[in-house]
């Protein structure tokens, strides 16, 4: 009995050091190109609903021309998985990769999420923990 409730101390301590390092990567994040908001602008918010997953959503648009209304714009909206510091969501045919560490994200692998000349793909910059 000793040895059982011994194990599961350590196992409970273990699961709260574990939780206290492990990431959070809940927040809001921006686009960034060459250090700067990306003028086709996008952002994608994080929130956590489980120990590894989130409710993700965003907004991604391309401006060829306003004056004319020449604007397109794709969203993003879901429960995802993470799994390490990456999560591959995949709705509706439209899949992205995205690589996470503290306080940025980075999207690869845009296929089919938004119009014309709209894409994800780029450098996210964490801005805060919501919008």
């Amino acid at each position: 009995m000793k040895t059982v409730c011994v194990a599961l101390s350590v196992l409970l301590i273990s699961s709260f050091a574990y939780a206290a390092l492990a990431p959070d990567f809940q927040g809001h994040y921006e686009r960034y190109y060459n250090d700067q908001l990306d003028t086709n602008s996008a952002f994608i918010d994080l929130t956590k609903v489980g120990s590894n997953t989130y409710e993700l959503s965003g907004t991604s648009v391309w401006v060829g021309d306003s004056s004319s209304g020449l604007v397109n714009f794709g969203e993003i909206d879901g429960v995802v998985t993470l799994t390490g510091n990456q999560i591959d969501y995949d709705v509706d045919g439209c899949t992205l990769q995205i690589i996470l560490d503290q306080n940025r994200l980075v999207v690869s692998k845009d296929n089919g999420c938004g119009g014309l000349n709209v894409s994800f793909n780029g450098t996210y910059r964490r801005t805060s923990e919501s919008q």
